[in-house]
């Protein structure tokens, strides 16, 4: 098939996010494809062919060619993890991967795996449990009604910003992070809508930076009502655990912030979950990193000020246009309140394996043996004492060996500590599902499996008769993708991680994949189809005895934009190729045969011949014919 863009997207957009600077790079991959014959005769015979010759393949070749932060999956949930050998797969990554030391996953390795085993848990799209839990979760939520783009959404489809940023605020108020998915085009464009959004968005997370990134939710979650949500940071974590699940209230060493997501009625906040002390201070954020501090007064024990008095002016422009103001609040008095009911007995002991791993990677001096020593005398002092057997259990299991294949033992690696701090990614969908744009990105599933009535009608009344899904892939040309662009909108949404979609579940990858060579945005074609337009054009012209002009444009800057120098360039190709059949020549004697189908013509010997003829002759020693 020669149609597609003929690029490796995956390379461009992984070039421009890390050339962007501190943005991770992470791939979306689903682990099966609808109509792949191997998977389908997989179902039936209850075999695992497709696993081993296509799904699990790719996903080494994705890795250690692309080398993700982040490998998120999905279709899990038409078999087991079993099926998958996920255990496998999963071992692989945090043993021998390039990317074994800092890579994260998320659950969905098998229809039994979600909510249960993986690096942290996605649950279901839009999780957000609104309480802490026991375990790492990302909020995977999309801006829009859909997760690739469609042309049949409307304005009030989109999410607000305020919506956008209330999703953020509760989520990194209960421990998770947030991966907010946009949908290009076919041509690799944003609509300025997701633009807007990612921009202000930016605005908003670059001007609370302290109050969301590496912080931890603090001992209360939000003030009664859910109003007003709360995040900290601790001064000084020397002897804390880095995977805590919340902040304690110590008066010197906590700071909280308090994110008033309902601007307070008669410009007052009354914060009832801050016990004040002597030393106690409110401060706003204000615009360019600057605070402004607040009064207040003791109220029922709490904290109440009020933002009368300042002007608008003084608020960061993100806090004006979203309705949310944020306080940082120092030196309040010490308090007990543990926001987790229940801990798993083990828990302990997973946080001082995690810390024996941080340990270990910042001092590769250290022999195995005398970390496996460190660590069962940290279990005697920090597990608690029905914890202690456990904890030193944990850790003779699993010091002095690899992963293994089983959720046990997977389980127990420690998360990336990069993956808490980064609070914040953004995910975009993009694929072949972008060309017919109707709907979701499952449009083949529901026009062939699900025989959806409105796709089959969109289908038969915008394109022509027989046409497949694959003919799609004919329009996915991604001429206007910029990948530093868009890297750069990204790192100017706040985002701390992208993930692209390598594969969907149609099949169609994003990079040249080894293994299926014919259904990916590379090898699917060099985008000499696209210039069919122009070419016939050309060929009709000048087998009519015409001449051939083309109009581009500039902009206001003086550029040509990227798809008008493309098709400069391709067509220049083209005309040098094949000079000799359209410099000098004329019409000849036929113009055509059939519509496909035109010629034009050169004589040999022009002597004597008119030079301003209307076409040639035929003559069987002098006349060269030119078939276009």
């Amino acid at each position: 098939m020669d149609v597609g863009p003929g690029r490796d997207l995956l390379a461009e957009i992984r070039a421009g996010i890390l050339g962007a600077g501190g943005v991770r790079f992470g791939t979306y991959f689903s682990l099966f494809a609808w109509y792949h014959p191997l998977w389908n005769a997989d179902q039936k015979n209850n075999t695992q062919v497709y696993v081993d010759t296509i799904s699990t393949p790719q996903l080494k070749d994705l890795v250690t060619n692309y080398q993700p932060d982040v490998v998120w999956v999905d279709g899990d949930w038409e078999n087991s993890w079993k099926y998958w050998k996920s255990d496998e797969f999963i071992a692989w990554l945090y043993n021998e991967s390039p990317v074994k030391d800092t890579v994260v996953t998320n659950d969905r390795w098998g229809m039994d795996t979600n909510c249960v085993h993986g690096g942290y848990y996605t649950c279901h799209d839009g999780y957000n449990p609104g309480q802490l839990q026991s375990h790492k979760w990302e909020n995977a939520h999309s801006l829009t009604a859909y997760w690739g783009f469609s042309r049949n959404i409307n304005f009030n489809n989109y999410m607000s910003l305020r919506d956008a940023l209330m999703a953020l605020i509760t989520t990194v108020s209960a421990g998770g992070n947030l991966l907010l998915n946009i949908a290009p085009d076919h041509n690799g464009r944003l609509i300025p809508l997701y633009e807007e959004r990612l921009r202000d968005i930016g605005l908003f997370v670059n001007a609370h930076s302290e109050a969301i990134f590496s912080t931890k939710p603090w001992i209360y979650l939000n003030e009664q009502g859910s109003t007003i949500w709360y995040t900290s940071q601790l001064r000084n974590t020397s002897g804390f655990d880095p995977y805590r699940f919340f902040n304690p209230q110590q008066q010197a060493n906590t700071v909280v912030y308090a994110f008033i997501t309902k601007w307070p009625s008669n410009n007052t906040v009354t914060l009832t979950s801050l016990k004040p002390t002597a030393q106690t201070t409110v401060k706003l954020f204000s615009t360019n990193g600057q605070f402004i501090q607040l009064n207040y007064t003791t109220v029922n024990g709490g904290i109440q000020t009020s933002i009368a008095r300042i002007s608008r002016t003084k608020f960061a422009p993100s806090s004006v246009n979203s309705g949310i103001l944020v306080l940082k609040i120092e030196y309040v008095a010490d308090d007990n309140n543990n926001p987790v009911a229940v801990q798993s007995s083990c828990q302990t002991c997973q946080l001082i394996m995690i810390n024996a791993v941080n340990y270990y990677a910042l001092n590769n001096a250290i022999t195995q043996s005398d970390l496996q020593t460190k660590l069962l005398s940290d279990c005697g002092t920090f597990a608690v004492s029905q914890d202690q057997n456990s904890c030193k259990s944990i850790v003779n299991n699993n010091i002095a060996k690899a992963y293994t294949a089983n959720w046990s033992s997977l389980d127990s690696r420690p998360l990336p500590i990069w993956y808490d701090q980064a609070k914040f990614g953004v995910q975009a969908h993009w694929g072949v599902y972008s060309v017919p744009a109707y709907g979701d990105e499952a449009f083949w599933f529901k026009w062939k499996e699900l025989n959806d009535s409105n796709l089959a009608n969109f289908v038969q009344t915008h394109y022509k008769p027989g046409t497949t899904y694959g003919d799609f892939a004919k329009q996915f040309n991604a001429l206007d993708f910029d990948a530093n662009y868009f890297a750069g909108l990204i790192k100017g949404s706040g985002a701390k991680y992208f993930i692209l979609t390598a594969k969907h579940s149609d099949g169609f990858a994003l990079w040249p994949s080894a293994v299926e060579w014919n259904w990916n945005s590379a090898d699917v074609g060099p985008a000499k189809d696209l210039l069919d337009e122009l070419i016939s054009q050309l060929a009709q012209t000048i087998s009519l005895g015409g001449n051939f002009v083309l109009n581009i444009a500039i902009d206001a800057n003086g550029r040509v934009l990227p798809v008008f120098e493309e098709r400069l360039k391709n067509l220049g190709d083209f005309v040098n190729d094949h000079s000799e059949a359209i410099f000098s020549s004329k019409p000849w004697i036929y113009q055509s045969d059939v519509d496909s189908v035109v010629y034009t013509s050169q004589l040999k010997n022009p002597n004597n011949i008119d030079p301003y003829r209307l076409y040639n002759p035929q003559q069987q020693n002098n006349t060269v014919i030119y078939a276009f």
